[in-house]
C-alpha cells in the first residue's frame, strides 16, 4: 500500500512539474525565425500605453491587456505610418524607452507576443546588424517595394 501511494504521489509531482515547464517561454528562436515569424519588424519609441478592460488570454500564454503607442525610428519588415498601437501585456514596454518590436498580427491587432524576441533597443546592436543584412540579401533578389512602406528607411527627422 505505501508503494502504490508513493508511486501516486511521484506521478502527481511529476505531472505538476511537466505543467509548469510548458506553461513557460520555449528557447529564443533565431533572428531568422523571428523575422520570418513576424508581420512587422520594427524599432520604436514608446509615447503612450493605456490598459484596457478587455484581458485576452490567446495560446501564446500572453495577457494582452495594454495597448502601447510607439514613434516608429525604422522598419525593417512590413507596412506602417510614423505611429504604431500594439497590444502588450501591461508594462512591458515601457514609457519614454526605445525598443525592437517582432509584431504579429492577429485579427485587426499588432501584438508584440509574450515570449517574442522584443527587447530594449540599446540591446539590439547584434540583431538590427543582422537585420540589415536580412533586409538587404531580399532587396537584392529584385522583389519590389512599395513606395509607401518605410521598409528598411529610417523615418525622416520631425
Amino acid at each position: 500500500m505505501r508503494k502504490i501511494f508513493y508511486l501516486f504521489t511521484g506521478l502527481i509531482l511529476l505531472l505538476s512539474l511537466m505543467d509548469f515547464v510548458s506553461a513557460s517561454c520555449t528557447p529564443p528562436a533565431t533572428i531568422e525565425e523571428e523575422f520570418n515569424a513576424s508581420t512587422l519588424v520594427f524599432s520604436g519609441k514608446v509615447i503612450n500605453e493605456s490598459l484596457e478592460n478587455n484581458v485576452t488570454i490567446p495560446a501564446d500564454g500572453g495577457i494582452y491587456n495594454s495597448e502601447t503607442t510607439l514613434k516608429v525610428l525604422k522598419v525593417w519588415k512590413g507596412s506602417v505610418s510614423s505611429e504604431v498601437n500594439v497590444k502588450t501585456d501591461y508594462e512591458s514596454l515601457t514609457l519614454g524607452k526605445e525598443y525592437l518590436v517582432y509584431a504579429i498580427k492577429v485579427n485587426d491587432d499588432l501584438r508584440v507576443r509574450y515570449c517574442g524576441a522584443t527587447k530594449f533597443l540599446s540591446n539590439a546592436r547584434g540583431e538590427i546588424k543582422k537585420l540589415d543584412s536580412l533586409v538587404s540579401n531580399d532587396s537584392n533578389k529584385g522583389e519590389d517595394k512599395n513606395e509607401s512602406d518605410y521598409t528598411n528607411k529610417s523615418l525622416p527627422a520631425e
